[in-house]
């Protein structure tokens, strides 16, 4: 970033998570000016992230549960620093993160330019078996309504047991919404 500046040039980065989390952690960034209080600790009233979801204080990362952690200060510090590029690319797309998207370009949002370039994703060694399962799936989405099926993916980050794979799976089929587990 420095040394684009230093050469006036336009500086981007890539941010491999997606709209919601980067909203969040801005959002993070503006409340720390504002209040002292602990995420964990706050009422039962969900924080209004633009964009997203409510979601509660106790629900945001283990980085801010602590505001006096070093890890917050770091977080907060990189973010900061977001503020300062030209352009930020994230790994996603408007149709999964049309809220988040749109908040983060709200004019006055004090935000830099954000791109959703996604989904991208490492393409691992394929079979023609992954090659039809994956024809499959896009042939069934691209029969389903706009914003009309569920995507559930946990990364590589998500470590479930097996008992608590096997009731999500329960819920997300008794629920009778589509879904795409991926």
């Amino acid at each position: 970033l420095d040394l684009a500046k230093d050469f006036n040039m336009l500086s981007y980065i890539y941010y491999p998570s997606g709209a919601t989390t980067l909203s969040t952690y801005f959002y993070m960034l503006k409340h720390d000016k504002e209040t002292s209080d602990e995420y964990r600790d706050l009422p039962d009233q969900p924080i209004q992230v633009p964009g997203c979801v409510p979601i509660h204080g106790r629900d945001l990362v283990d980085q801010a549960q602590n505001r006096s952690s070093q890890s917050y200060k770091y977080l907060l510090q990189r973010v900061e620093r977001f503020r300062l590029v030209d352009g930020i690319l994230i790994n996603s797309f408007l149709e999964i993160e049309k809220g988040p998207i749109e908040a983060l370009a709200e004019e006055g949002s004090g935000n830099p330019l954000v791109y959703a370039v996604g989904p991208i994703i490492q393409k691992g060694t394929e079979t023609s078996k992954d090659d039809a399962n994956r024809l499959e799936c896009l042939s069934w989405l691209d029969k389903q309504q706009s914003c009309s099926v569920l995507y559930v993916s946990f990364g590589s980050g998500g470590t479930l047991s097996q008992e608590q794979i096997d009731e999500l799976a329960l819920g997300l089929e008794l629920s009778n919404h589509k879904f795409l587990w991926v």
